[in-house]
């Protein structure tokens, strides 16, 4: 069992993945499907008008991709919506979903 991912162990794994999407499409889904009436602890915080942990989390995965020389916009894009939401600019509503630029999936394993 893997118990910490180093940054430099991050292509492997995406090349694992990219051989097995059919299988990672699937553990993902099973994996959520369980999740149904879950709700985000940052969600949870950006409803109740707190601070999220917006920097130390997805300012973590920023970081880690930078050192890794990976471009990880849709991450960027995320933080920046999250952002916005806890400063009050945006609601927290799915509407925000649709200022993501996402690629199709193949696209991350080009």
């Amino acid at each position: 069992m893997v118990t910490r991912l180093n940054v430099n162990d991050l292509p492997q794994c995406l090349n694992v993945v990219k051989a097995n999407l059919p299988v990672a499409r699937d553990l993902f889904r099973n994996a959520l499907k369980d999740m149904t009436e879950a709700k985000a602890s940052m969600l949870q915080d950006l409803e109740a008008g707190r601070k999220c942990e917006v920097e130390s989390l997805n300012g973590y995965l920023q970081r880690m991709a930078l050192q890794a020389g990976v471009a990880a916009p849709v991450g960027d894009q995320v933080t920046e919506i999250i952002r916005d939401i806890q400063d009050g600019r945006r609601r927290p509503e799915f509407s925000n979903l649709d200022l993501l630029d996402l690629p199709p999936v193949e696209g991350y394993f080009a």
